[in-house]
């Protein structure tokens, strides 16, 4: 808005004045384009997309805030953010909504809508391992099942077994794809077992390896006692004795 002044004529001997005066008048802040209201899915530690305003004014601030609810007030500054776009952080897991408070030079100062959530996955993590104390077991005898606690969404279980006292180059277990697993024992010998966790997001966590298993083999006869038609030697009879004993639980006296 301009305004000229000009003064007439009299005393000739007077130079001619004109004023002018110039008046600006400012808008108030106002957003025309509000932050995305998409929902957002991302893994710890993920790029996220920048949520950003629009806003015309003079002089124009910003200050984003941050929300555990869904709502454009009540939230908390974030120290920084302080330009039309902002890149929400992925560094801890969680589901957070965001708004922006934009002022100028004249007053009010205006609050955009708020944005879809920010949910940041968290990774699979183990926070109990399976247990370390050995198991000595006869054949068919009820182990004692190894378990795994773990966290973060989606989470998958695979189990392994290893001839090797180690969390890699075993053998995966068909069907073992639960947090527990309870060692069978119809094979003698010795196991080691662990467990593969992974998740919505990667990388997959490999536990510890588990206590030695053992199976122990069940008492077996490699060699019968030989009779002769003829006679018994003192060390054949003595075998029958021994072998009565073992099956029967009783000697036969000669």
């Amino acid at each position: 808005l301009s305004l000229i002044t000009t003064q007439t004529k009299g005393n000739p001997t007077c130079p001619i004045v004109a004023d002018e005066m110039i008046l600006n008048v400012n808008a108030p802040p106002a957003i025309t384009a509000q932050p995305s209201t998409a929902t957002q899915t991302i893994c710890l530690n993920s790029a996220s997309t920048p949520l950003s305003v629009t806003a015309p004014g003079a002089g124009l601030t910003y200050q984003w805030y941050s929300n555990t609810t869904n709502s454009n007030s009540g939230g908390t500054l974030i120290s920084g953010a302080t330009s039309s776009s902002y890149t929400p952080l992925t560094t801890t897991s969680g589901t957070i909504h965001y708004y922006v408070v934009v002022s100028g030079i004249c007053t009010p100062p205006v609050t955009s809508n708020v944005s879809g959530p920010v949910t940041v996955n968290a990774l699979p993590a183990i926070t109990a391992q399976p247990s370390t104390s050995a198991q000595t077991l006869c054949p068919n005898a009820a182990a004692t099942a190894l378990s795994v606690t773990a966290t973060g969404p989606g989470l998958t279980y695979q189990w392994y077994s290893n001839t090797n006292n180690s969390n890699s180059g075993g053998t995966p277990i068909n069907g073992a794809t639960a947090a527990s697993y309870t060692p069978l024992t119809s094979t003698p010998g010795t196991l080691f077992y662990y467990v593969i966790v992974g998740g919505t997001c990667t990388p997959v966590v490999t536990s510890n390896v588990s206590g030695a298993i053992t199976v122990n083999a069940p008492p077996a006869i490699s060699a019968h006692p030989s009779i002769g038609n003829s006679h018994r030697s003192r060390l054949d009879l003595s075998m029958v004795q021994q072998y009565s004993e073992f099956k029967y639980g009783r000697y036969f006296n000669n």
